[in-house]
């Protein structure tokens, strides 16, 4: 697990890796899984090949996406009332900066 845990997060990572979602121990069954997005025998023998060959190893059909599909609103209204609350906000923020400043100056008590 720790040489998976480090192979995964260094720069150099094999492409291997690219169809990995996750992977985790199992310890009630002794066992580490590994959830593949493409699960195949020819994908099994490339990690076992690459990264691990071990009896230990198990692998899995990933279930769900790394990135999953986001739609944002792009609608004109939205962008409007977006903005408005940005500079709403922004404004409140420099409101209080110069009360702030000017307390600290004696000029507003």
């Amino acid at each position: 697990m720790e040489r998976l845990n480090a192979l995964m997060l260094s720069e150099d990572k094999s492409e291997v890796f690219d169809n990995i979602l996750s992977f985790g121990v199992y310890t009630s069954e002794n066992r580490t899984v590994v959830d593949m997005f493409v699960y195949s025998e020819e994908e099994i023998a490339r990690f076992r090949q690459t990264v691990l060959d071990s009896p230990m190893i198990n692998f899995a059909q990933a279930r769900g996406t790394l990135w999953p599909d986001v739609t944002v609103p792009t609608s004109p209204n939205l962008l409007l009332v977006l903005v408005l609350a940005f500079s709403a906000v922004l404004l409140l923020a420099i409101g209080a900066i110069l009360l702030w400043q000017w307390r600290r100056k004696g000029i507003y008590k």
